[in-house]
């Protein structure tokens, strides 16, 4: 939604509805990885630190917190899951800490679990129900809308994330073709083309 681009990434040291998968609020060991990063590709830590000492317009953990923000000012210091990456993509991957039916393949993407860590599983977009689906031990499941909790059998639950950062051809193809808008304010975000007449998803006709 408009939240996003609106309002505070992190309010009063909390992550709002708009801004998961994006933004993190948790302070983490080092080497921690809790989730995901915003691109799903790949297991991250959040980036969160006591000593950022943002400016005054900048901070999102008051009052109790002024310093803990990002150390980047290009993000206007808000945290995000971005350290420590572990590629879902790659085969050579070895990770202590996996969870069942986990799958390092080149199509694999990053789920966060009910577990406290995430997962690399193999993932498939479905472009005609505009879903996103994903297997665990040879067991397909399907993601049809964001946070959608899935128990896949194997001693924990897949929380889905958003279709259109896992999926993003699914909405807004071609990236509207450069002829328009991707409005993500939308719940399902749409291409507002530059031709008012073109109604196709992605501004094929302008």
């Amino acid at each position: 939604g408009c939240g996003f681009v609106e309002d505070d990434c992190v309010h009063k040291g909390v992550t709002p509805d708009y801004s998961l998968g994006f933004f993190c609020s948790s302070q983490e060991a080092i080497g921690t990885r809790s989730g995901c990063d915003y691109t799903h590709h790949n297991k991250a830590g959040c980036d969160l630190s006591p000593y950022a000492n943002p400016p005054k317009n900048f901070q999102y953990f008051l009052p109790d917190k002024p310093e803990f923000g990002s150390k980047h000012s290009d993000v206007d210091y808000c945290p995000m899951r971005s350290q420590h990456l572990i590629p879902c993509s790659s085969e050579k991957v070895t990770s202590t800490s996996t969870l069942v039916g986990e799958s390092f393949e080149e199509n694999s993407r990053c789920y966060e679990t009910d577990a406290g860590i995430p997962v690399c599983l193999e993932t498939f977009c479905n472009p005609v129900e505009k879903t996103m689906s994903f297997f665990v031990q040879g067991k397909l499941f399907h993601c049809t809308y964001h946070e959608q909790v899935i128990d896949v059998n194997s001693g924990y639950s897949v929380v889905c994330p958003r279709i259109a950062a896992v999926c993003p051809d699914l909405n807004c193809p071609s990236n509207c073709s450069g002829k328009g808008t991707c409005d993500y304010c939308k719940e399902v975000p749409e291409c507002i083309c530059d031709n008012p007449f073109d109604h196709t998803e992605g501004c094929f006709e302008s």
